[in-house]
């Protein structure tokens, strides 16, 4: 049992229950809606936490106990988003949902930036004009990600211009805050490496990505706020990599998990987490669980044949890298990988030609290019391995 889940039962008057178990009480109650199906008697765990989320409205105080506990919710609407929605509004003066939307997304974005709607260039608003000035920025080495991970509207709005940042998930769950802020409704859409935002307004539904400076017609689904909040936890790991807490990520890989027990990223972060405190065991468990809900995540079997390496199991850490290249064959770090293996067994022939393939398909392959050079040290040829250090150490330098 995690560390939130029972402060939600608790709060709901509800009993603990064993894991796996079901619970027994009138969910049609909890709701205050008829339901088609006959949901009277039992309920999954699970299905509790997508219901108190669903229906924040109803859930306020259950909610609110659970961030009083510790939950960072990405979702809340704090004094100071709800003053800079009104602020913008009482400038701007605009009529339509689809008007306000448009405001609230060029706050947002840099105002050297813009998007194209119905045939108008939108650009984004200065400080001066009632903006934010965000840049998009990766990198959790900002100051602002080094003192809160992944930031959280709230620590976004109470940043200086000079330290905003945000990234695609930190775009989206500011927009959904400040669209709800004006009483509109809002979701995260997350898709492969990438999250946007999804809102019907004046009735059409229609996707915002401040990242990607899109903002058109859509008919995607969205998700859920559970497993946005799954997905905040789970890219916190990350930041907390960076900051050198490994024991810190694994606890909020495991309440990501809590929200959303087939998150494969979750499952990857917690093992990659475990791993670089030597766990390998259990590391390579969590990289089984990623796999079991998405076989074909070929960063997770790099990441699991790395660990088995570390184990002393080479032919197993191989398969890994294969099974990589099965479902991606130009997947440059598995061949990488595979050469580093090789290497390591003193078949320095061979794996140079695993390196080649890394750098046939990412040229930019830094540690390709570096690996390359020790060889050539090897071979005694140390003019072409100057010429590799130097091409490793430019790439290095660019990618920073």
């Amino acid at each position: 049992m995690s560390e939130l889940t029972p402060i939600l039962y608790r709060s709901l008057g509800l009993p603990i229950p064993e894991k796996g178990e079901k619970l027994p009480f009138n969910y049609n109650a909890l709701t205050q809606k008829a339901d088609e199906k006959d949901r009277n008697g039992w309920v999954e765990p699970e299905e509790l936490k997508e219901l108190v989320f669903s229906n924040r409205g109803k859930y306020g105080l259950v909610i609110k106990e659970l961030r009083d506990a510790g939950l960072e919710d990405p979702f809340e609407i704090t004094t100071e988003i709800i003053k800079h929605v009104e602020n913008l509004f009482k400038r701007y003066d605009p009529k339509t949902q689809l008007e306000k939307a448009i405001i609230l997304f060029r706050s947002v974005i840099p105002p050297d930036k813009f998007f194209e709607f119905e045939g108008v260039r939108y650009f984004g608003l200065t400080e001066a004009e009632g903006g934010l000035e965000i840049r998009l920025d990766y990198d959790y080495r900002t100051p602002l990600r080094m003192k809160f991970g992944d930031c959280l509207p709230k620590e976004i709005m109470a940043a200086s211009k000079e330290e905003r940042v945000a990234y695609c998930l930190e775009y989206s769950h500011l927009l959904v805050v400040l669209l709800r802020a004006a009483g509109m409704e809002a979701h995260a859409k997350g898709e492969v490496a990438h999250v946007y935002l999804i809102t019907p307004l004046d009735g059409n539904k229609y996707r915002l990505d401040a990242e990607a400076l899109i903002f058109e017609k859509t008919q995607n689904g969205t998700n859920t706020d559970r497993e946005s909040i799954a997905m905040h936890y789970s890219n916190e790991c990350l930041a907390l990599f960076t900051q050198g807490k490994p024991e810190k990520a694994v606890r909020y890989c495991d309440i990501a998990l809590e929200f959303k027990p087939d998150l494969t990223e979750a499952w990857s972060n917690k093992g990659y987490a475990l791993d670089e405190q030597g766990k390998l065991i259990e590391a390579i468990g969590c990289y089984d669980n990623a796999l079991e809900f998405k076989p074909d995540d070929v960063e997770v079997w790099i990441n699991k044949g790395v660990a088995l390496d570390k184990q002393g199991k080479p032919e197993e850490a191989i398969e890994c890298y294969e099974r990589a290249l099965d479902f991606k064959p130009d997947f440059a770090p598995a061949w990488f990988h595979k050469g580093m293996l090789l290497l390591g067994q003193k078949k320095s022939e061979e794996a140079n030609r695993y390196f080649d393939m890394a750098l046939k398909y990412k040229a930019d392959y830094a540690e390709a290019w570096y690996v390359k050079g020790m060889i050539c040290i090897e071979q005694g040829k140390e003019k072409k391995a100057m010429e590799y250090f130097y091409r490793a150490q430019r790439l290095q330098e660019k990618n920073k």
